[in-house]
């Protein structure tokens, strides 16, 4: 579901609000009319969301509640179960009443009730909104920035303030540089005749905040952390003693997804790699990412154990992979690679039974079952060569 879906499909929830148990913020509104003394912040703030990282710069009031972000681009109207659970106290009893009950300080309740998608909505009174439509008739024209500027310039005389907006106008004409150096070109007097100064600065930055332009052009994204190779050094014996492997490796299936699946001996280092059809090029590229993993681990895969359906198959190309082949006797398997099979079924049956899904699709299925046999990977392997060291190092 893309956003725009998302947004149609919740459109009927804009004069109500959600309580969120995953959100981290006290509140985040889209609608005017549920909120006062619209304002920008201070200290603006970034959302990481799926969809990328957005920045909300404004704030507002929710009577009776808690300040709260506002955006009119927000896909609803939220206040985080967290928060609130730190001002009120919170109830649910789904045998009484399938409701979050927020327990206010003057004795009253506000019932978030489960609506048929799953979120837990509060719909707030006639009442609430017509005062809050009543506050807001008072200055009807008036700006939310000048609203703002209003109580920030308290403390300030009119000449102050004007010589304020000179030098956020001359900040912005110079082209938005650090505070530190629009000072500095003030100090040094490199302007001629410039009436700014850098007391000027400081109230422009008091009375407006940072400015808004600024913070958006330069807002950049936090520095990733630095990557640092966790690499397990392994004792070159075990890996001289232990130089040419024998490769077990057999087709299993799930849910009807060809899975070409294979363990060594001695290391019991497994994989699983799916196959979009059990044609023979299919086949030879699947074991081709299992020889590559272990020639660049060093590693040399010296005998390759395998059903009789698998002649026709490898015979063609044994000589290239300069490998030995070793075909189970006919109408019997190789025991090795049907113990990997049941062992990696196994995991993905329990994996899949922790899901909270009905059904996944195939994709995730396939997925699933490399992620299950990566895990197995992890432990040091039972009857492998050594009690300390994992397949995976």
């Amino acid at each position: 579901m893309n956003y725009k879906q998302a947004d149609e499909r919740f459109a009927y929830l804009d004069d109500d609000i959600i309580i969120d148990t995953g959100s981290t913020f006290k509140g985040t509104f889209k609608n005017e009319k549920l909120v006062q003394n619209i304002r920008f912040a201070k200290n603006p703030i970034v959302q990481l969301t799926n969809a990328g990282n957005k920045m909300i710069n404004k704030e507002a009031d929710v009577p009776g509640f808690a300040t709260v972000w506002f955006d009119p681009q927000q896909m609803a109207n939220i206040f985080g179960f967290a928060a609130m659970a730190d001002k009120h106290r919170i109830t649910c009893d789904t045998a009484v009443e399938n409701a979050i009950n927020v327990h206010m300080k003057d004795g009253s309740i506000a019932k978030f009730k489960r609506t048929p998608e799953g979120l837990y909505v509060f719909s707030p009174s006639e009442k609430y909104k017509k005062m809050i439509a009543e506050s807001k008739k008072q200055d009807p024209d008036a700006n939310l920035m000048i609203a703002t500027v209003k109580e920030n310039r308290e403390g300030y005389t009119k000449r102050q303030f004007e010589r304020a907006k000179e030098a956020r106008k001359l900040y912005r004409i110079l082209g938005c540089a650090t505070l530190q150096d629009f000072k500095n070109i003030l100090r040094q007097n490199i302007i001629a005749n410039c009436p700014v100064t850098t007391e000027d600065v400081n109230i422009a930055e008091a009375i407006f905040g940072p400015d808004i332009g600024t913070m958006k052009g330069k807002k950049t994204r936090p520095k990733p952390q630095q990557y640092r190779p966790n690499v397990v050094e392994i004792p070159k014996e075990l890996i001289e003693k232990h130089h040419d492997l024998v490769l077990a490796m057999d087709v299993m299936f799930v849910n009807g997804i060809p899975i070409l699946a294979s363990v060594d001996n001695p290391i019991i280092y497994r994989a699983s790699v799916p196959l979009d059809n059990q044609t023979a090029k299919k086949l030879y590229e699947a074991l081709d990412v299992v020889l590559r993993h272990y020639n660049k681990a060093g590693f040399k895969v010296a005998t390759i154990k395998c059903d009789p359906e698998f002649r026709p198959i490898m015979d063609p190309v044994s000589d290239d992979l300069e490998a030995n082949m070793d075909y189970a006797p006919a109408k019997q398997h190789v025991p090795e690679a049907e113990r990997n099979i049941r062992t990696i079924s196994e995991r993905i049956r329990a994996a899949y039974h922790n899901l909270p899904y009905k059904a996944i699709p195939k994709i995730m299925l396939k997925h699933l079952a490399m992620s299950c046999t990566k895990q197995l990977n992890l432990y040091p392997a039972r009857n492998g060569i050594s009690k300390y060291y994992s397949p995976h190092m």
